[in-house]
């Protein structure tokens, strides 16, 4: 919880946005909506930042408002820093989504509403937006605003070559670690992401329909980066490599931009912040 909370305090966004308690202003849900788990968190990013605090913070209240709404977190047990970041994102946005409708609003890109059956027809840029605003039309918060992006999933048929794009949120990435690794140790995170974004291929039985073929085909699948979020959360997972190997994971910023071109569609400003698993 230290770690996670140290990382979203430096988090200048969403740390102005607590020490300015903005979420008050924006009339939060249904406007009467209590946010008592974001009222825990701003205070503790609004006591690591008061200038006139000497001591030490205590984060009991926010611990015991969320073990209440997660249980699973209840107790000293150790626990997966990733997984917490995980439900605390989510539940903080589910107290200050600005959307009070369950239902979104589907809204082509004139603002005229567009039938499922059409999305198929729109380019993959217009696709993409089209499901962009779909999500926001449900989900917009300053979490969204800052954590989420957009991923673009393409099938491809390799009997009838026939291409189907899909496009889904996210808010963190784990990267898988290459399996060869030199004596030291040491992958660099373009491999990492170079690894994620490679093309896989699917066989016939774990392959989706083809809908051309109408029928399971052998097919190759490709994820690319459609949008990135201000700031992106990065997941190594060394879990997969023995303990007893020394992972160094480098990388600098100059050459994490250069690694992620290959992998993204389009790329906005942004912050990167990893996790080791």
């Amino acid at each position: 919880m230290n770690a996670i909370l140290q990382c979203l305090s430096n988090t200048q966004g969403l740390r102005d946005y607590c020490i300015r308690r903005e979420y008050q202003l924006e009339g939060s849900g249904s406007g009467k909506k209590r946010c008592e788990l974001m009222d825990a968190f701003a205070t503790v990013i609004a006591g690591l930042w008061d200038p006139s605090n000497v001591g030490c913070i205590n984060p009991i209240q926010f611990q015991q408002k969320f073990q209440k709404i997660v249980p699973h977190f209840a107790g000293y047990s150790q626990q997966d820093a990733q997984e917490f970041l995980r439900f605390l994102m989510d539940w903080l946005h589910i107290e200050i989504n600005r959307k009070t409708r369950k239902t979104p609003n589907i809204m082509s890109l004139s603002g005229n509403r567009v039938a499922a059956d059409n999305l198929d027809r729109l380019r993959d840029d217009e696709k993409s937006m089209q499901m962009w605003k779909r999500y926001l039309e449900r989900d917009d918060s300053k979490i969204v605003d800052l954590f989420v992006g957009q991923l673009n999933s393409t099938l491809r048929c390799t009997t009838c070559g026939h291409k189907s794009t899909t496009f889904e949120v996210f808010c963190d990435l784990s990267l898988p670690i290459p399996k060869r690794l030199s004596i030291a140790g040491r992958v660099s995170l373009s491999e990492c992401l170079s690894l994620f974004t490679a093309e896989e291929e699917l066989d016939s039985d774990n392959a989706p329909m083809c809908e051309r073929c109408n029928q399971k085909k052998r097919s190759t699948k490709k994820l690319t980066i459609q949008r990135f979020p201000r700031f992106l959360v990065l997941r190594i997972l060394c879990g997969q490599i023995l303990c007893s190997i020394n992972l160094s994971v480098s990388c600098s910023f100059l050459h994490l931009y250069r690694s992620l071109s290959p992998c993204l569609i389009s790329l906005s400003h942004f912050s990167v912040s990893l996790s080791l698993s």
